[in-house]
Order: structure tokens, then sequence, then C-alpha cells
């Protein structure tokens, strides 16, 4: 019972971050039903089912890792190019670098996200 719960949730997430259409769309999945199978479906099937969503949700996670990156990337830039202004602009330095430690907030976040969904998909397979 837990486990179809774990997976419902983690099948909102997917949808959640698809932005669904509409409310109904993403709180449909949040109860688990959108793991609910046919009569006809075997256990291999929907194992099968689970790994190939997993797969798509390390994707994902992957895809906004990378954003991450790139962000934190730009911003530790944008702070290098300021340190070499006047000090006149030392504030503009201090928010940026206020905006980096949120994406690294970000980016961790993501990183145990996903960690989390590699060690679910290995424990599928």
């Amino acid at each position: 019972m837990e486990d179809s719960r774990i997976k419902g949730v983690i099948f909102y997430g997917i949808r959640h971050h698809q932005e669904p259409d509409s409310d109904e769309e993403g709180s449909s999945f949040a109860d688990g039903s959108a793991n609910s199978c046919s009569s006809n479906q075997t256990s291999e099937d929907i194992e099968s089912n689970e790994v190939a969503f997993l797969r798509r949700r390390i994707q994902v996670l992957e895809i906004e890792n990378r954003s991450l990156y790139r962000k934190i990337y730009d911003m530790e830039k944008k702070i290098a190019e300021h340190n070499k202004v006047p000090l006149l602009h030392a504030s503009t330095v201090e928010i940026e670098k206020s905006e980096l430690d949120e994406v690294l907030v970000v980016a961790k976040a993501s990183r145990e996200n996903l960690n989390a969904t590699v060690n679910r998909l290995l424990e599928a397979v």
C-alpha cells in the first residue's frame, strides 16, 4: 500500500513538472490512481512500465540538473566580472552572491532528488 502511494507521488511530480492543464489533472495523480493497472496487465508489464517511468524521471532530473549548473556557472561568471569593477559596485556583487546561494540550494535539492530516483530505479531493476 505504501509503495503505491510513493509511486503515485513520484508520478505526480513528473506531471506537475510538465505543468498540467488544470489542477484536476495533477490532483488525480496525487492519490496514486495514475499507477492503477487494468486487470490484463501482468506484474512484469507493470514492473516494466515502472522502470520506464523511473528512467524518464531520471532524464528530466538530469536536464534540470544541467540547467542548474548552467545557471550557477552564469552567476559565478557575473560575480567574477563584478569583482573587477570599482568598490562602488560592491553591493551589486553581494546581491548576486545571494542569488547564487539560492541557485546552489535548489541545485543541491535537485541532486538529492536525482540520487533518490536513481536508487529507486536500481531497486526496481
